[in-house]
């Protein structure tokens, strides 16, 4: 059955720890080697917004999208700061590529799929495109940057599952607005909407159909 519609089942927190490191370890069981801090922040934001609920199952997911406007922006610096004189340190060369988050997540996650990241800043076209591709499934989507204390922190990470809009339903402005429940496609676009009295009743079909 092919949906316009999906559900955000779960969604990251709003704000980020100090001690996000850590709490990233604990969620993976042991503490990534020679991953960039781009990664890092993947692997948190990812990891962190599927605790929100732990019905989900990875089974179901079809797509896992990532966007971000600066990557590995650290690493990539290294890059061109040793290849001036040299060829970069081979490490070095590994953390500048986008590939590694994704390999790295989709590891922890035991998970094998559709994966892609964008560089951008377009949300609705991100989200449209995203749930095109998912072809009326569930997909992961995250907004990713490195997480740094000199620039505003963007981390946030949404599940969208495939429903039906419920009647109730008022119109959002923001995707990622807290309020936010619905996202759904038609012919002018992308339209959000908040049913917070449907959440409760479709989570217990999302159960019950596992």
């Amino acid at each position: 059955m092919m949906f316009n519609t999906w559900q955000i089942l779960a969604r990251s927190s709003d704000s980020i720890p100090e001690d996000w490191r850590e709490q990233m370890v604990m969620m993976l069981g042991h503490k990534p080697r020679r991953v960039s801090a781009f990664t890092e922040a993947v692997l948190y934001g990812a990891l962190e917004c599927m605790t929100q609920n732990p019905q989900l199952n990875v089974a179901r997911l079809s797509a896992l999208r990532i966007t971000t406007q600066k990557g590995p922006r650290t690493a990539s610096r290294k890059m061109i700061a040793q290849s001036t004189h040299e060829l970069p340190m081979p490490f070095t060369f590994l953390h500048s590529q986008l590939g590694q988050a994704l390999a790295s997540l989709t590891h922890a996650l035991s998970w094998q799929g559709d994966a892609s990241i964008l560089i951008g800043n377009n949300t609705s076209d991100f989200i449209r495109m995203s749930l095109i591709s998912s072809h009326s499934h569930d997909v992961l989507l995250g907004w990713v940057d490195e997480i740094n204390d000199d620039d505003p922190q963007k981390n946030h990470w949404l599940w969208l599952s495939p429903c039906a809009l419920p009647d109730q339903a008022t119109r959002q402005h923001d995707a990622l607005d807290p309020d936010t429940t619905h996202i759904q496609l038609n012919t002018q676009g992308i339209e959000y909407w908040s049913a917070s009295s449907a959440r409760s009743s479709h989570l217990i079909d999302f159960i019950e159909s596992q």
